[in-house]
């Protein structure tokens, strides 16, 4: 059998190589939503895509986590994890704050939401799937962590961040 040899690759292919994966793994989601859109409408293809996702970022947090050695928790944890996210090497993205109590995390020059604003939609999947599906991700590494959605779409200019999410810890009582 022949398999695919990273290793005769160049640190800049396989860079490279990771940021079209992103893409490529961003462009399925898209076009499998587009097909259970027409099949089933806005409504339930958007219940499908949530629960998808919602399997999925817990899975990718815990592997991520295994696979990187990502020992830090809370709020850190989350963000440290975040940042090596499927998704995260075709777009650009800024921690604007990250401590024990709270974390932001901004996207910017993201591909599903460049598709969605060149194709005319007027809704944009970012919210509220990305509050679901950000939530369980955080729970994933701490449950007392919660997720609010602060700025996504639409967008003044392309330059504009595509989608910016906090993470706060919940206070015990």
């Amino acid at each position: 059998m022949n398999e695919m040899d990273l290793t005769r690759l160049s640190k800049e292919e396989l860079i490279n190589l990771i940021k079209v994966y992103a893409r490529l793994f961003l462009a399925l989601d898209g076009f499998w939503f587009l097909e259970a859109e027409k099949k089933f409408g806005y409504e339930s293809a958007l219940d499908i895509d949530t629960k998808a996702w919602e399997g999925y970022f817990p899975y990718e947090a815990r592997l991520l986590r295994k696979t990187l050695g990502i020992r830090e928790e809370g709020i850190p944890g989350i963000i440290e994890t975040l940042k090596q996210s499927a998704f995260v090497p075709c777009m650009e993205h800024k921690i604007e704050e990250v401590s024990e109590k709270r974390g932001v995390f901004a996207l910017y020059k993201c591909p599903s939401l460049e598709a969605m604003e060149k194709s005319g939609r007027k809704e944009f999947t970012c919210e509220p799937v990305g509050t679901i599906v950000f939530q369980k991700y955080a729970e994933s590494i701490d449950p007392k962590v919660k997720v609010k959605f602060l700025d996504g779409p639409p967008r003044k200019s392309p330059e504009d961040v595509s989608c910016k999410w906090e993470f706060t810890l919940e206070e015990e009582n």
